[in-house]
């Protein structure tokens, strides 16, 4: 989600949840992690063993590139129509979206985590099935987590993000930092470090970094030149839907390997966009369900747009879900759909169901080549932006993450069921 800070002098942005608390579905079957990883069993190397109820799939020593015993490979040699792409094996892995930032630490006053805290949250990560991370810039932060990934041997592999701050006539300076660090970061960890970002939001006309998308194709162009890795740029669905005032965008389509496209079903919804309030159903469960289900409805008619529009400009390139994710707690009073389902059992429910559509059962001829899960960590320094975590900021477990880590469930949590998700009420 799009956040502005000050870092380096140069804009920046630090992004980019026999019971029901796991992800698992309803019926209590097999949940899209525990399909992706093959029903592997065990703890991470360094972790803890906890007690597994609900047989979610823990991670045991290094995670196989393939998650999925059906991938086919159509990355040969790492290059796909004249188009780099990170392959197959690496896209199944269950993304998220990686910013480690704490109470007390913040990209605004450059108080960075340490390597210990980010140790600490990659093995979390990893233990929960995570092993494929988004990073947001090319900071002191993302220098951390790749030195923290080597030392310790972790088997997780990243996309890199490259911050553009503004268009050349007002940030080229800042830009051309970024750029080099990035590309210095994908030299050195080119075993790591399988795809990169240039820009994060910058095309959407009311970012504070609006980008002119011939100078983003430019950066973009001028990344591709300096690393081996497939390039992309991060954005919200509008501006990749070439709609009016954003038809320069195509010439950003013929520059990227891949598009990382972000939907918000959750954030949308306040403006209109699709009906979180399901009038149509009785006040209860089914409600909250129907507002669940139509979340995920909501983001798959959103990428069809997206590839519909590649497909009106003859691209043929992959699309990457950048950012989807729902709040556990309401933090922007200002949304006003947010009371109705913004909630720590909904926000399992929108992970069960994205993640079966992206990798397990639901996935179709629609779903995304792969997909970062917005996010892993609550950042308190985001303020109205922040409740997004699969985990809160003090490292405590949230509902959807409870039976994996049931020494990091808080001690007085209430105890959630799926009955338990919230829903629009008639005032």
């Amino acid at each position: 989600m799009f956040a502005t800070l000050t870092t380096f002098g140069l804009l920046a942005v630090a992004a980019c949840s026999s019971n029901d608390a796991s992800r698992t579905d309803a019926a209590g079957g097999q949940s899209a992690l525990e399909q992706a990883a093959g029903g592997a069993a065990g703890s991470a190397a360094g972790a803890s063993s906890v007690p597994n109820p609900n047989n979610i799939a823990f991670l045991s020593g290094a995670i196989p590139d393939a998650q999925h015993l059906d991938v086919m490979e159509t990355c040969p040699g790492g290059m796909r129509d004249a188009k780099r792409c990170i392959p197959d094996r690496v896209l199944a892995r269950p993304g998220v979206c990686y910013s480690g930032y704490r109470a007390s630490e913040s990209p605004n006053t450059m108080r960075y985590p340490t390597e210990a805290e980010v140790k600490e949250d990659l093995g979390l990560l990893v233990r929960a099935g995570y092993s494929f991370i988004r990073l947001f810039d090319s900071s002191q932060h993302a220098q951390t987590v790749l030195k923290v990934i080597t030392d310790n041997g972790f088997d997780i592999k990243v996309q890199l993000g490259i911050w553009i701050a503004g268009s050349k006539s007002t940030s080229d300076a800042a830009n051309q930092i970024q750029i080099s660090d990035g590309i210095a970061l994908a030299t050195q960890y080119p075993d790591i470090i399988v795809g990169i970002s240039v820009g994060n939001e910058t095309l959407d006309t009311w970012s504070s970094v609006l980008t002119d998308p011939a100078d983003l194709a430019d950066y973009i162009t001028q990344v591709r030149a300096g690393v081996t890795q497939p390039v992309a740029t991060d954005d919200l669905y509008p501006p990749f839907e070439l709609g009016e005032g954003y038809q320069g965008v195509a010439a950003v389509f013929q520059a990227v390997d891949y598009l990382s496209v972000h939907i918000y079903a959750a954030i949308d919804a306040s403006f209109g966009s699709w009906d979180y309030q399901e009038l149509g159903f009785p006040a209860g469960p089914a409600r909250a369900q129907a507002t669940m289900s139509d979340a995920l409805t909501y983001t798959k008619s959103s990428l069809q747009a997206v590839r519909q529009a590649l497909v009106q400009q003859n691209v043929d390139i992959p699309i990457v879900l950048g950012e989807a994710g729902w709040k556990s707690r309401v933090t922007d009073p200002t949304k006003v759909a947010e009371p109705a389902f913004s909630h720590e059992v909904n926000q399992q429910m929108f992970v069960n169901n994205l993640e079966a559509w992206v990798y397990g059962a639901g996935r179709d001829a629609n779903s995304p080549a792969g997909a970062f899960y917005f996010e892993a960590f609550d950042e308190p320094w985001k303020t109205t932006d922040d409740g997004w975590g699969m985990f809160d900021t003090s490292r405590n477990a949230k509902y959807v993450m409870w039976s994996q880590f049931p020494e990091l469930t808080p001690p007085n949590a209430m105890p959630y069921t799926s009955a338990n998700a919230i829903y629009y009420q008639s005032p």
